[in-house]
């Protein structure tokens, strides 16, 4: 009788973890978005040492991690260290960032921090599946009748449309 208490307890818990797994969990996550939310494949069509901002697609910080770009990685991300800490002076930012993924309310405000950052390309994706929406997505239509910009690719991945665009100064 013991057995059998466990052998169902164990069975539901493994069900339990296996319905979440595929509704909310990793699987559901790929199932929707991709392996690695296809950042790499939509990565591959900017040139590795251009400076891009790309709306953020699940997590700011992984196209800049795709590229290496050490720049993009603050030492300081999510707190910052008093000034008596004496090793603060080692944390250091070896390089200038190339991959952004900052916010924006006014396209003017958007403008000038592509400005500011020489940012040359800007790669904006579109969630299709209506379950998930990425930020800006509904900018497209701005982003593209802006006169700085021109829209040079289009690609169709899972669950998504990424537009590629060119950053005319």
């Amino acid at each position: 009788m013991y057995a059998v208490v466990v052998g169902l307890f164990v069975l539901a818990t493994s069900a339990t973890s296996f319905a979440f797994m595929l509704t909310q969990g990793q699987l559901a996550q790929v199932s929707n978005r991709g392996i690695g939310y296809e950042a790499d494949q939509i990565l591959e069509h900017v040139d590795p040492d251009e400076s891009v901002w790309i709306n953020q697609i699940g997590w700011s910080l992984y196209p800049g991690f795709i590229r290496k770009d050490v720049g993009s990685i603050n030492p300081e991300f999510i707190w910052s260290l008093t000034d008596f800490i004496p090793k603060k002076r080692l944390l250091q930012k070896s390089e200038p960032a190339i991959s952004y993924a900052f916010p924006w309310l006014a396209i003017e405000d958007f403008e000038k921090e592509i400005e500011e950052n020489y940012i040359s390309k800007i790669v904006l994706v579109i969630s299709t599946n209506g379950l998930v929406e990425f930020p800006f997505q509904e900018q497209k239509t701005l982003i593209e009748n802006q006169p700085w910009t021109e829209l040079i690719e289009e690609l169709a991945l899972k669950n998504k449309d990424v537009y590629i665009f060119n950053v005319i100064n």
